[in-house]
């Protein structure tokens, strides 16, 4: 089927039911694991937004998926993490094998805890699908066990206590997230590095053709556009490689 509209899906248990799964033991939180997902209704584009936020692990996608006119190709170990209501785009390949994990949880499941405001700090959740994290074997498997172990408490009787155990280990788990997305700055140096130069030539050009003077400084929605990079990701670099924040 394919779909010109973007085709919102407002809680988990609608989730569950396009993906013709079983109702979710909580209402507010699942984990679903790709291997048993039919995509073949995706080989024709389909654009979607959901009301809660997917952390997704996936390998063997050949095909790709995208947020507007960007695209990535989602063929190793990959995490993307997307918040509610930002569109993407999917077009599965018939020959895709896909395979991983994908948790979605409601920002009410968060309610009441401090992850609720701490996760509003996490720029990672805004970020552009070509700037998903790219795990190594060993950030893999550790990510791969803290889903397995969401998992499990999730598939065990739900009782008064299965929330606070989960809400821990989803913590745990977006830390991890963001060490290793510190540690692919760090080891991409290069290329963010060639993108701060960019940055500089377009503050060169920009001082020096006047637009400062007669327009200010540029929004940071602009810096972005610019540099063909999302203003969370952009903001996030500039931290960790000069260790300020774009505050333009």
């Amino acid at each position: 089927m394919k779909h010109t509209e973007v085709q919102h899906v407002a809680t988990i248990s609608e989730l569950h039911r396009n993906l013709e799964l079983a109702k979710p033991l909580h209402p507010l939180v699942s984990l679903i694991r790709l291997d048993d997902l039919d995509f073949s209704d995706y080989e024709e584009l389909v654009r979607f937004s959901y009301g809660f936020y997917t952390v997704s692990l996936k390998r063997g996608l050949r095909n790709k998926v995208r947020y507007g006119h960007r695209s990535y190709d989602f063929d190793e170990g990959v995490l993307a993490l997307v918040k509610p209501h930002q569109v993407m785009a999917m077009q599965a390949h018939p020959d895709d094998n896909i395979t991983g994990w994908m948790l979605v949880f409601h920002p009410d499941f968060l309610s009441g805890y401090p992850l609720s405001e701490k996760i509003g700090k996490y720029g990672f959740f805004s970020y552009d699908v070509d700037e998903a994290l790219h795990l190594s074997d060993r950030e893999e498997q550790l990510l791969l066990n803290l889903m397995q172990q969401l998992h499990e408490e999730y598939s065990d009787r739900i009782d008064v206590f299965s929330q606070d155990v989960m809400i821990s280990q989803l913590d745990l788990l977006l830390s991890h997230v963001n060490r290793f997305y510190n540690r692919q700055f760090l080891t991409r140096k290069k290329n963010n590095t060639d993108v701060l130069s960019q940055l500089d030539a377009f503050f060169d050009n920009y001082f020096d053709g006047g637009e400062a003077y007669s327009k200010g400084l540029p929004a940071v929605g602009r810096l972005a556009e610019h540099l063909s990079v999302s203003p969370s990701y952009l903001n996030d670099l500039i931290t960790s490689l000069t260790g300020a924040s774009s505050t333009c």
